[in-house]
């Protein structure tokens, strides 16, 4: 397995979430203000609970610095934009009609908070490097127990958007319709833009921190394990923090002090590692390596988890894994694209899948071995469709 991505030790995007009731408000709170009192010259928190207000909203003069972004559930431009995709992906729909979908009936659509959140954040970046404040400044996103549609939710919109209707034939349409059809498909693949643009950054550990809020109840540490595994599906480690105590009345002077006396939660030397996690990096392989007999290998690091807990199976180019319950498409290396599944084998470090190359697919001079023979098995799994089950 190819070693972990290095971290920055101070980061330009922290993403705090927990189960819910743990704290993850009062958490990510509690962090931008040590961001802010460290080398950070601003500092904004992203937050769609009414609570991250009053926790900030009686802070002493000697903690500003932070700056919060109170995430209401859909803004006009965005609504706009979600009906100009919902629009634009019905066979029937015309543009006219998206355009009539007001912006508050999208407050009840499923994923709109969530979409939300990911634009504040991708706004609020975007401002700090129109400012030029990127050195020293920060953005702590508050994801409260929505981890995991926030993972979720871009992908699953951009693949909805292309099976649906293709971004080619949605521009053929809009020609058809004329400019307000055209608005209407360019602000849909604008909004689809945005969202998978904050979603690489938010699961590239180079660039974003995951803190996770440890469970106070066995069932709460089993919540926040599940959390664990579900990020490291897409690639993010996490680590687990806790507040030593919680802030009395006034909420705020009282987190400004607990900011100050407590070790820092970004420092790597308080926080909890997920069991098993030693130092293989999660998520899937960026290239496959060379096993024996001519076989390729690719890890998918999903550190610490079960056997039961781990689903595989193929899809034309991609590969649907399920972790915890949750499903993720990946796109598989290309190299792999024209291999069969061999089978996957369970690990410490997550998944090993084997592949052998389809001879239907390779080119002989590249599959011959120096005798002329064919040196890789033709396999027994399937290519589109097949099930690789994790071996013991």
């Amino acid at each position: 397995m190819s070693a972990a991505a290095p971290t920055p030790a101070e980061p330009r995007l922290v993403l705090v979430a927990g189960p819910g009731g743990s704290g993850s408000t009062t958490t990510a709170a509690l962090t931008a203000l040590q961001l802010a009192g460290g080398q950070h010259r601003e500092v904004v928190l992203v937050s769609a609970d009414p609570l991250a207000a009053d926790i900030l909203g009686d802070l002493p003069d000697e903690a500003a610095g932070v700056r919060l972004h109170e995430v209401q559930p859909v803004a006009a431009a965005d609504g706009e934009s979600l009906a100009d995709l919902l629009g634009s992906l019905t066979a029937g729909g015309a543009a006219d009609q998206a355009a009539a979908v007001d912006a508050s009936e999208l407050a009840a659509l499923p994923g709109a908070a969530e979409v939300a959140l990911l634009l504040a954040v991708a706004d609020e970046v975007r401002r700090l490097d129109a400012a030029g404040t990127d050195q020293g400044a920060a953005v702590v996103m508050d994801a409260g127990s929505r981890l995991p549609e926030l993972l979720q939710l871009p992908e699953t919109l951009a693949l909805l958007a292309d099976r649906l209707l293709p971004a080619p034939l949605r521009l053929l349409r809009s020609l058809r319709r004329g400019g307000t059809g055209a608005r209407a498909a360019s602000a849909a693949d604008r909004l689809i833009g945005r969202l998978l643009a904050v979603h690489a950054a938010l699961t590239d550990p180079r660039l974003c921190r995951l803190l996770l809020v440890a469970g106070s109840s066995p069932l709460r540490d089993r919540l926040t394990r599940r959390l664990e595994l579900l990020a490291a599906m897409y690639g993010q480690p996490a680590r687990r923090v806790s507040i030593p105590r919680q802030p009395t009345e006034p909420v705020g002077a009282a987190l400004a002090a607990l900011a100050a006396s407590c070790p820092p939660l970004l420092s790597g030397t308080d926080g909890q590692q997920p069991s098993g996690a030693g130092d293989a990096p999660p998520g899937p392989e960026a290239e496959p390596a060379r096993g024996p007999d001519g076989e390729w290998w690719w890890t998918i690091g999903l550190p610490g988890a079960g056997k039961d807990e781990l689903a595989l199976s193929r899809s034309g180019d991609d590969i649907l894994l399920t972790v915890v319950g949750h499903t993720r498409r990946v796109e598989l290396p290309s190299v792999l694209t024209r291999c069969t599944v061999l089978g996957a084998q369970h690990t410490d470090a997550g998944l090993l899948v084997r592949f052998a190359p389809d001879p239907a697919k390779w080119p002989q001079a590249l599959l011959a071995g120096d005798d002329g023979h064919i040196t890789s098995a033709s396999g027994n799994g399937n290519g589109n469709g097949a099930t690789g089950e994790a071996g013991g």
